[in-house]
């Protein structure tokens, strides 16, 4: 197992991430295993409030996940490909 003392240590010094957490109620994660650019994964990380002025900018999404009915904790790594709009208006 690796530990990782901060999100620094998992992309490169030129890239920027944005690090949510979740328990996972909206978190779909498609693991077909070779990268979630493929226009053929469809994984989402949930409804959040975003600043999307801010997103522009990110190249990693960095995912804490909880899961507290198998208290299990996972981090998924992905490329940031960008927003859509949530059917929670508060969101």
């Amino acid at each position: 197992m690796t530990t990782f003392k901060g999100a620094s240590e998992v992309i490169a010094p030129n890239q920027s991430a944005v690090v949510l957490y979740t328990r996972g109620p909206h978190f779909k994660y498609d693991s077909m295993g070779d990268g979630w650019e493929s226009i053929h994964h469809n994984g989402t990380t949930g409804k959040w409030r975003l600043n999307l002025d801010r997103l522009e900018e990110v190249d990693k999404v960095i995912i804490y996940f909880r899961d507290e009915e198998l208290s299990v904790n996972q981090i998924y790594l992905g490329n940031y490909i960008g927003t859509q709009p949530s059917d929670d208006p508060r969101r």
